[in-house]
Formats: structure tokens, sequence, C-alpha cells
């Protein structure tokens, strides 16, 4: 799976969003940099069709078990979310619920030929949902940090 790998990887794909009546394109980088002492960080970055500005998402995942491990997320807009994850050989995904803020959601990648479906879906206090999906690339674009 390509958290496990470090290197730069590419998705694309659409994206819905609650207070739109069509999908908007976007594109995804993720940055997943090597593990240490059993912690693996990475950054997204999405890039959405005519917004200006970039999302990032800074990822902390710990507790790596053979099946399972925690997963924190952490970005401007929502400060630090927390979830758990679970891992097989062709699949990895995680949740998120936080009841003081009001926000849910999960984010998975399941292989598929040349790379990871992936499926995402999100909601908010404001009641805004987001919807994503789309495809990530399994060959890391550059070089591990």
């Amino acid at each position: 799976m390509f958290i496990f790998n470090p290197g730069c990887y590419l998705a694309e794909g659409e994206i819905f969003l609650s207070s739109f009546s069509s999908s908007i394109p976007f594109s995804m980088k993720w940055h997943v940099f090597r593990e240490q002492a059993g912690i693996i960080e990475c950054c997204q970055e999405i890039t959405i069709k005519g917004f200006s500005e970039i999302l990032y998402n800074q990822f902390t995942f710990t507790n790596l078990e053979a099946s399972s491990f925690d997963v924190a997320m952490e970005n401007i807009n929502l400060g630090l979310i927390e979830g758990k994850a679970i891992k097989s050989p062709n699949f990895i995904g995680w949740e998120f619920r936080n009841l003081k803020i009001d926000y849910e959601g999960y984010e998975y990648y399941e292989a598929v030929e040349e790379g990871y479906a992936l499926r995402a879906e999100y909601t908010s206090s404001d009641g805004m949902r987001t919807e994503i999906k789309g495809h990530l690339s399994c060959k890391p674009v550059e070089q591990a940090i």
C-alpha cells in the first residue's frame, strides 16, 4: 500500500460538494515520508478546479499493526482529528468521528489495476457534505524523502 512506501503519489477524480449541483475535477498529491520509530508522516495536497486555495491535510499514522493502525489528520480548518484505520493486502481505509465539532467521515483506497480506487465522504456541522471519487497512481512520481 502506498502510505507504507515513501514517495509522492498523484490522484485525480471528481469532488461532489453538497453546495454545488455538479461534480468538480480535483487533483491530489500524497507526500509520504519514511517511517521513523513506528510513525509515518504524510502531507496531502488537494487542488480543486476553480478554487484558488490548495487544501493541505497533515496525516500521522501510528500504532502500526498487521491489520490496523491509528490515524490523525490536521488542517487549518478543522484542527486535529483522530481516527482508526484498517488495512489488508488490497485495501486501506480510515474513519474520523469528532462529536465536539460535529465532523465525521471516511476515506479508503482499494487496489485496482494500475493503482488504487479512491473513495471518501465527509460531513460537517454546517451541513456541508463532500464526496470524493478518484484514482491514485501506484507509482511514486518523486523519490522518497
